[in-house]
Parts: C-alpha cells; structure tokens; sequence
C-alpha cells in the first residue's frame, strides 16, 4: 500500500494532538507543583488534585487546539505545534488571570 496525501495529513494530525496533549500536561504539572510556592507534588496524594490536573490540562489544550487548528492551520507542523503551545497557552493564562481579577474586582 502507498501511504497517500490523506494517510500522512491523518498521521500528522495523531502526532500534533499528541506532543499538545502531553505539553498541556506538562504545563499544567509545573503549574501544580510550583502552586503557592509548596514546591512539590503532594497535590497526587488527593482525587481533588488528579481531577484540577485534568481540568486544567483540558483548559491549556482547548487553548492550544484553538491555535492549532484555526489560527495556525496554514502553517508546517513543526512551526505550528511551537506557537500554538506558546501562544494557546499564554491566551489560556490571560484568560484565567482576567477572570480572577474580575472576580476579585466584583466581589468587593
């Protein structure tokens, strides 16, 4: 069988999903580690840090996908998976620090 155009942009899109999923864990996992200055991983000791893990990696790849498949989507591979974990995740970082700030703001 001779892979076809369509085969390798089917494989490219299982890769690129691939490297965002595992850098939105990673980025979250830092955040989580670094959370409050703790500077450790007890947060894996409790179901409520597993499940923020999950919820904030779905956050950060929301952001990444968006970037990846809609803005960036006339890029190469290599070129796009860089800014969309970049850019995808300074926006989900904006994002969730204006939200704070609004919160803040109308609480008081």
């Amino acid at each position: 069988m001779i892979p076809t155009a369509e085969y390798n942009i089917t494989i490219q899109k299982k890769n690129d999903l691939i490297i965002l999923k595992l850098s939105s864990l990673a980025i979250t996992s830092f955040f989580l580690y670094a959370d409050e200055g703790m500077n450790s991983f007890t947060w894996m000791k409790t179901t409520t840090g597993w499940l923020t893990l999950m919820l904030y990696s779905t956050i950060f790849l929301s952001g990444q996908l968006l970037f990846s498949r809609v803005v960036l989507k006339k890029y190469n591979s290599l070129l796009r998976i860089t800014l969309s974990i970049i850019l995808g995740s300074l926006l989900i970082i904006t994002v969730l620090g204006v939200l704070l700030v609004l919160g803040r703001y109308l609480l008081n």
